[in-house]
């Protein structure tokens, strides 16, 4: 195997990424969409979002073992391969002065349908982000390296979990649709859509007590829905 297709195996999990978000935005619109005040209309609403979800998690299962073969694909020539995604750049000063070129967007702000590229966090230039996901990834990174100690606990803060009980954060990946472990042995779910991530990013800051002003989010691309 050739150096040259490892770029070729990170652009398409990149492009299976990107897919599974725009899926996982869609499901919220149809969920959104529904008329809960027509019981016949929420009746069929609801049979229909539970066929989507099935259709949905078979792809993000699938996205999974992908994401895992091109990760293999991607260790036959790490030195030529691509930049690992969300990773710091040595030049910091040079990155954040491009970035102050373009238009920073706060974390509060609706991301539906938009695509990111960099992120600034307390000062820290992230770049090469193309999905959503990577977003979270680089966030995660920034706050094991802040507070390492703090970062171990997360699976015992609230911040890991939704009201309903759905676990974002674990010691283990039980309970969570497509986990990722992360660095102390953590694991994080992944299968979410930019807005329930961003959420998750919001709680994070809070939890180790930054404020929202500290991030900033740079996009490359901006499409109506």
């Amino acid at each position: 195997m050739t150096t040259r297709n490892i770029p070729k195996a990170q652009q398409l999990q990149e492009t299976l990424d990107r897919l599974n978000e725009d899926l996982l935005s869609l499901s919220d619109e149809i969920w959104l969409n529904i008329d809960h005040n027509d019981t016949e209309a929420m009746r069929e609403g609801v049979a229909f979002k539970e066929k989507y979800n099935d259709k949905l998690e078979a792809f993000a299962r699938l996205s999974q073992e992908m994401a895992d073969f091109f990760s293999d694909v991607q260790r036959f020539d790490v030195e030529d391969g691509p930049e690992m995604q969300g990773s710091l750049e040595p030049d910091q000063a040079r990155i954040i002065a491009s970035l102050d070129k373009e238009t920073p967007h706060r974390i509060d702000e609706d991301f539906r349908y938009k695509r990111p590229h960099a992120m600034i966090l307390q000062g820290v230039a992230y770049d090469n982000l193309r999905t959503w996901k990577a977003v979270y990834h680089a966030v995660i990174t920034h706050l094991q390296r802040l507070d390492s100690d703090r970062y171990l606990q997360l699976p015992d803060a609230k911040c890991s979990q939704s009201k309903r009980g759905a676990i974002y954060i674990g010691s283990t990946p039980k309970g969570m649709r497509v986990p990722e472990e992360g660095a102390g042995g953590l694991y994080f779910e992944v299968n979410q859509s930019a807005t329930l991530l961003q959420k998750n990013i919001r709680r994070l800051l809070a939890y180790f007590s930054i404020p929202e002003t500290e991030i900033a989010i740079y996009l490359r691309e901006d499409r109506d829905a």
